[in-house]
């Protein structure tokens, strides 16, 4: 008479990280080029700003080349909506030209738009904006360093103005975007049931399930454990 035996199956090593996207996705773009007739910086969808207006001489130096600029002192800033996830990191790009030297930036993120908000949150130290001698010249493109959010929802990106250089230096902010890369996912490995019964004298075969699997060889260790003698030539 056969004798079942109880195995119960023990997942000892199941995290390995996932690389599914290794490139930056854009969110998006923003040129400047939207801003009606009459031109104003409110016809841009999701952008807050304060201090700034419609601008000729943006990134390219072309005088048909629209983006946002003004005086350059703390307190102007510009700062765009998005619904962004922790599934994700985050980068910010823009270009920048000052019509003086030590003119410079902060990249930052929060709940509510503009400088010291509600969540406000600097992304790494200021950054300098490059001094052009004539505004036909070409800006400069700044990049944030990456950064995460604490939870999902509505966040405003905001490029806002610091002190230094001439108070009355004219500063141009074109090209902006903001860019994703998703997170590493570990790959879960893991049985469908915890134990099963083999009849004494025949075999089984085990299946696991796996769960967002690496794009690199896998090795998972399984404990085997019964309640009947010892498992002749099993190997682990």
């Amino acid at each position: 008479m056969f004798r079942p035996y109880a195995l119960t199956l023990v997942f000892a090593l199941f995290f390995f990280l996932l690389s599914a996207q290794t490139s930056w996705e854009t969110v998006r773009i923003e040129d400047f080029s939207n801003v009606g007739n009459p031109a104003s910086l409110t016809n841009i969808s999701g952008l807050t700003q304060s201090g700034l207006s419609p601008s000729a001489n943006g990134a390219t130096g072309a005088i048909g080349d629209l983006c946002a600029g003004g005086t350059w002192t703390p307190g102007k800033y510009l700062s765009f909506q998005h619904q962004l996830e922790t599934a994700y990191e985050y980068r910010i790009t823009c270009n920048a030209k000052a019509a003086a030297t030590n003119k410079k930036l902060q990249f930052a993120y929060g709940s509510s738009p503009g400088t010291g908000g509600q969540g406000y949150t600097a992304v790494g130290g200021l950054k300098d904006i490059a001094f052009t001698a004539t505004t036909t010249i070409p800006g400069t493109d700044v990049v944030s360093e990456v950064f995460m959010i604490p939870s999902n929802g509505a966040y405003y990106i905001t490029i806002a103005a610091a002190a230094g250089g001439s108070t009355s230096a004219f500063v141009r902010i074109d090209n902006y975007k903001l860019e994703r890369k998703a997170l590493p996912q570990p790959t879960r490995v893991y049985f469908a049931s915890e134990s099963l019964s083999v009849p004494e004298g025949e075999s089984v075969e085990v299946c696991v399930n796996i769960e967002n699997p690496a794009n690199v060889a896998t090795t998972v260790e399984v404990d085997l454990s019964g309640d009947g003698p010892h498992f002749p030539g099993f190997t682990p």
